[in-house]
């Protein structure tokens, strides 16, 4: 069972919108989501990760601004700058759907990713 980590959602988006990195993927705004699973070696932690974009109007494409937040959080892990974290980030995300979400309460662009994580010590 998967469990909402507010930790790990925070520590992603705290960087992703630090000024440094937020003028490398664009415009918009980007929400973030993580859900932690069950550990299975270590103290290693299957986690999916969820970044979501406004949906566009007809004809735009968010796709191109998420994969550009998706590459920061994969810079940002491979560069132990995500505080109190350490992880990869699956090579290709799982998929990219247009949906509504209740939470956000607007039909919202996501990328789904899979992650491996640990807390930084």
């Amino acid at each position: 069972m998967a469990i909402v980590s507010e930790e790990l959602t925070n520590a992603i988006y705290n960087y992703l919108h630090a000024p440094r990195v937020r003028q490398l993927w664009g415009e918009g705004t980007l929400y973030v989501k993580a859900e932690l699973g069950k550990g299975t070696e270590a103290d290693r932690i299957p986690a999916t990760l969820w970044l979501s974009k406004t949906a566009p109007d007809p004809g735009q494409d968010s796709k191109s601004f998420l994969e550009g937040a998706l590459a920061r959080v994969r810079q940002g892990f491979e560069s132990d700058e995500i505080q109190g974290w350490r992880g990869e980030v699956a090579d290709a995300p799982n998929w990219t759907r247009v949906h509504d979400d209740a939470e956000i309460g607007a039909t919202v662009q996501t990328l789904e990713i899979w992650l491996t994580v640990e807390r930084a010590t």
